[in-house]
């Protein structure tokens, strides 16, 4: 898919739990905040082809204090000391 292309096609690690299927894509530092480009093309194209029966989530994640947070928003930022707008990552559900 054209979309898969623009995050890079790849994704760091990709999790099934029963029907949901997450792509997510590890960053960190400098490196996170850079990816806007790559975060906002990830996030279009779980938005695309999210259906019933393929239920896609997922983003960019990043490590904070041995806590790993998500970021799934189509506007994507990334501040290092405020990630009051990442959800924290819970594969467990």
């Amino acid at each position: 898919h054209e979309n898969a292309e623009a995050f890079g096609g790849s994704a760091d690690f990709i999790v099934r739990q029963g029907s949901k299927i997450g792509i997510f894509d590890t960053k960190g530092g400098s490196i996170a905040s850079g990816a806007k480009g790559r975060a906002e093309a990830l996030a279009q194209y779980i938005k695309t082809y999210k259906t019933k029966e393929l239920n896609l989530w997922g983003g960019i994640v990043v490590e904070s204090g041995g806590i790993w947070h998500l970021n799934d928003n189509a506007k994507y930022q990334y501040n290092q000391s405020d990630l009051s707008e990442w959800k924290k990552l819970d594969l467990k559900k």
